[in-house]
């Protein structure tokens, strides 16, 4: 492979997405800002604590700020990035302000970046387009046209602050404990521009707290403490209009609980909220001005990420409890699937539940682990099942089939080559086995040959037929491949022990 072009920019890279021909990727910047610490005999003014720094062009310093403050950025042809790479650090900024937005009335302690690469096969391929914004960057979502990046904000003032605060912002409004910034930025097929911020109260759980839908922004939070006592969480969805002028509101939803998973799905939304049991709540969207509730569920457990199968079905993945005394403790990972035919009553159809006390998946915190084909039901995911007492009794990828209203266990497949039988307490420590636990499975369809699972872990990449797949059995691979090479034994704690002194 030969470089194109290179783009540098000062920051940390926090996210990024593939719109048509062009690459889209968010940077964040923290610039390095000298504070100066006032002491105060009495609590500040009020809106003292966020910064209203208006806009001027006449104002002749400050176009000199804004270039000392943002971001470091070059583009370097393709004739001079190895040259640029071997450099080391690099000094440069923006030629002017142009590229640069801020909104009024908002906090600022840092900037975001979008910027577009060309990755298309025309002469303008490598070309590339940034725009940057005087504003936290955070969760990030993608629609086909806009980009929306939100910010949680944080204030927790004492008591004797807030009492001198005006009475709207000790209601609950933005400057008085949690709420989110919500920017919107345009693609602009490659030249990327901010348009519009919006605010709501509350915390975002992930990227599918956000969803774009017939031109409005769908958004959902929780505001509010749920450890508290008494608890004073609740949770709302907010829509917005393509302006980002608010449109619609469902709140209230499970006071005293807190999100664990969201899914927006065209006129739906499905929202599940926990404590002690699992409320799924399903939404109507179908009209952005008017939002409404159209019913709920309560199982035990939880879902902490929801997958769409078709209209009337959604899979959840997450955690079964058990409530003793009053007291709620997780139990094995939680297959759920939804049947919201009827979305005034929705129902759980059918429920899979894999291992014991600490049994976990990473589908709980990277969607990207989840792997489903639409056209046969086919479903796979890692899991780490334990048995009796937290022991870890299988580290591998699990396969499902979700059809006909159930879910049905196809089988397994493992890297591990730990021996969880052992009597030795070796399963428990796992040293350089980590690496051979299986992080993303994916499917290739044959109409013939029917469906292959390729499983892939830092160490290998296997593929296995879905039909030899069993829980009774390891099925032989057809395929076996060596990513890295190992430079430890299967037990380097004996090898130590055992190799003579030097």
């Amino acid at each position: 492979p030969t470089a194109v072009s290179a783009d540098q920019i000062e920051g940390h890279y926090s996210a990024a997405r593939l719109a048509g021909d062009h690459a889209y990727v968010i940077v964040n910047t923290y610039p390095s800002v000298s504070w100066v610490k006032a002491r105060r005999s009495g609590p500040p003014a009020p809106g003292a604590r966020r910064a209203t720094v208006p806009v001027a062009e006449s104002r002749s310093g400050y176009r000199r700020v804004l270039k000392r403050l943002a971001p470091m950025y070059r583009r370097v042809p393709s004739a001079g990035v190895a040259a640029a790479w071997s450099e080391g650090a690099f000094r440069g900024a923006y030629d002017d302000c142009g590229s640069v937005s801020f909104v009024n009335n908002t906090i600022v302690d840092a900037w975001v970046s979008v910027l577009a690469v060309d990755l298309s096969a025309r002469g303008t391929r490598g070309d590339s387009s940034i725009v940057t914004h005087a504003g936290r960057g955070g969760t990030v979502f993608a629609s086909g046209a806009h980009i929306y990046i939100a910010a949680p904000n944080y204030n927790y003032a004492p008591a004797a602050w807030r009492s001198a605060q005006p009475a709207a912002e000790r209601a609950g409004g933005p400057g008085v404990g949690m709420w989110t910034v919500v920017l919107k930025f345009a693609m602009g097929g490659g030249a990327p521009s901010f348009q519009s911020k919006a605010e709501v109260p509350g915390t975002l759980i992930n990227q599918f707290a956000m969803d774009e839908w017939g031109g409005f922004l769908r958004v959902a939070t929780t505001d509010g403490q749920v450890w508290s006592d008494p608890p004073t969480s609740t949770n709302a969805v907010y829509t917005f209009r393509p302006d980002m002028t608010p449109a619609g509101a469902v709140e209230g939803m499970a006071r005293g609980e807190r999100i664990f998973s969201v899914r927006f799905a065209g006129e739906r939304g499905y929202v599940v909220t926990f404590r002690q049991v699992d409320p799924l709540f399903v939404l109507d969207l179908s009209d952005g001005e008017a939002p409404r509730q159209l019913g709920h569920l309560k199982v035990p457990g939880f879902s902490e990420y929801l997958h769409p199968v078709d209209r009337d079905t959604i899979v959840g993945i997450g955690k079964e409890t058990v409530t003793e005394g009053g007291r709620t403790t997780t139990a094995g990972v939680k297959v759920s699937l939804f049947d919201v035919g009827d979305p005034l009553n929705p129902r759980e159809a059918d429920v899979k539940v894999i291992g014991k006390a600490g049994s976990s998946t990473p589908v709980s915190y990277e969607h990207k682990a989840f792997a489903f084909n639409p056209a046969t039901g086919m479903m796979a995911f890692p899991i780490t099942e334990n048995g009796d007492g937290w022991r870890p009794v299988y580290d591998g990828i699990y396969v499902f089939r979700v059809g006909s209203g159930k879910v049905d266990l196809l089988g397994r497949t493992t890297q591990s080559v730990r021996d969880f039988g052992s009597a030795d307490g070796s399963w428990w420590y796992g040293y350089g086995d980590d690496v051979r636990s299986i992080k993303r499975g994916l499917y290739v369809e044959d109409s013939a040959e029917g469906e292959t699972l390729l499983t892939f872990s830092m160490r290998q990449f296997r593929a296995h037929k879905v039909a030899d797949l069993s829980v009774a059995e390891e099925a032989a691979p057809v395929v076996e491949l060596d990513l890295t090479t190992p430079d430890c034994s299967v037990v380097p704690w004996q090898r130590r022990r055992e190799a003579p002194p030097p």
